[in-house]
């Protein structure tokens, strides 16, 4: 029983707390490389929120599901497969690319005049409005410590 009552798309969100005492749900946009793994913890502290982690193609369960390498592409099957209402109000979290990504979502969400989040928490990113000019693809170890 889903008790934010809403339904996330399985194939999409995975629940890693849902439970009868949650007032909030809080949605997980994972970094570059990262899961729902990278949240599983995150069940033990946050006691009356239910948790649902972005599962991405690529990593973990859909780890032989082609990539998306077009972030708005991805913004629109993320916007597909959120629940249309919920009961509870709706906090979306995204670090470092899945900030980016949290972002691009509610931009595709207000498009199309949908439930929108009541908060945007994000890290390790810079705000959307300065360009990040800085290319760590090509650095060596050193250089990207440095960085």
């Amino acid at each position: 029983m889903i008790y934010s009552e809403g339904y996330f798309d399985k194939n999409w969100f995975a629940a890693i707390k849902n439970n009868e005492f949650g007032v909030v749900n809080i949605v997980c946009f994972p970094f570059g490389g990262g899961g729902v793994s990278s949240f599983w913890a995150w069940k033990n502290y946050l006691i009356k929120a239910n948790i649902f982690v972005l599962k991405l193609p690529g990593r973990e369960t859909k780890r032989f599901e082609p990539l998306i390498n077009c972030s708005k592409k991805l913004a629109n099957h993320i916007v597909d497969a959120l629940p249309l209402s919920l009961k509870y109000p709706l906090i979306f979290y995204g670090h470092s690319m899945g900030a980016g990504l949290a972002h691009l979502t509610i931009l595709e969400l207000y498009k199309r005049n949908r439930l929108l989040p009541s908060l945007l928490i994000v890290s390790g990113r810079e705000p959307p409005h300065i360009p990040y000019i800085y290319s760590v693809n090509n650095l060596n170890d050193k250089e990207l410590i440095q960085h």
